[in-house]
């Protein structure tokens, strides 16, 4: 139930932005809940840059992708959105041990987590998830080479397009 109603596609939460300045607005919100991490945030895509709906829980999914990297690597996050006409791609990467093999079919089950005892629900992921996915997306997690995490979240942009800014 707790995943149904955080993905209850609402567009009446936020206001009409640049989908760069979106982005860039939710790892400025990181950046100030978690000043000793580095995050790293490059925007590129189509231009114009499109307009969006600034969705509260969309919003949220993508803060709680960024807290579970900055958990894995807390001295430093990689945060890249790209775009065309279509769809949006945001892939945050961190630098940490990546995700353990044993881990990797339970990754994203409600309830499970790879952090230490007494630090994680493991609702987080279960939750961006879901609202990613009612908006039509998916999130994908696979492990970079050398090391780290990667958590890539794919949308179509069509339920947040509001024009096309200049």
């Amino acid at each position: 139930r707790l995943a149904a109603s955080a993905g209850q596609t609402r567009m009446d939460g936020g206001g009409k932005v640049a989908l760069d300045k979106f982005l860039e607005a939710v790892v400025e919100n990181c950046r100030l809940k978690r000043p000793r991490v580095v995050v790293t945030c490059r925007c590129h895509g189509t231009r114009p840059t499109p307009e969006i709906v600034g969705e509260q829980s969309l919003q949220q999914a993508i803060t709680n992708l960024l807290n579970n990297a900055a958990d894995a690597s807390p001295d430093q996050v990689d945060v890249e959105g790209e775009w065309n006409e279509q769809e949006l791609c945001v892939r945050i990467c961190d630098r940490g041990q990546g995700i353990p093999p044993e881990a990797a079919e339970k990754i994203g089950k409600a309830f499970f987590t790879t952090k230490p005892p007494g630090t994680g629900h493991g609702v987080g992921l279960v939750l961006s998830s879901a609202i990613i996915s009612r908006f039509g997306g998916s999130v994908k997690l696979f492990n970079q080479p050398g090391c780290g995490a990667c958590t890539e979240v794919r949308l179509p942009l069509a339920p947040f397009l509001v024009s096309v800014s200049s």
